[in-house]
């Protein structure tokens, strides 16, 4: 199984990411699940990076690693504007774990977290 948390902390304009597993959907390599779940934390991972990049969100380099069966980003936004605009950019993502979740309940547990 697959679970992927999503933490929004608006009070220190911090956004993390933490995905853990593998589906088991199918073999490796012919799990479609698993396929998903990796497009979805590459496209999270090249935002961040490009949202980095451009010089105008984060502080600081934001974490970004995406290693077999495990992902995790965190990043820390300057202020409000950067970090509502992060999330908005981060709603994709959201979409796509609750649908996953949604058709493949057996192999992905999505969780949001905004305390």
């Amino acid at each position: 199984m697959i679970t992927a948390k999503v933490s929004y902390r608006e009070n220190t304009k911090r956004f993390r990411l933490e995905i853990d597993g593998h589906a088991g959907q199918a073999t490796h390599g012919n799990d479609v699940v698993c396929s998903a779940v990796s497009i979805l934390s590459f496209t999270a991972i090249q935002i961040i990076q490009s949202m980095y990049a451009s010089g105008r969100y984060f502080p600081i380099e934001p974490t970004t690693e995406f290693v077999s069966g495990n992902a995790i980003i965190d990043a820390k936004c300057y202020g409000e504007r950067e970090y509502e605009e992060m999330c908005t950019a981060m709603t994709f993502l959201t979409a796509g774990f609750a649908l996953l979740q949604n058709e493949h309940p057996e192999y992905v547990k999505f969780i949001i977290d905004e305390a």
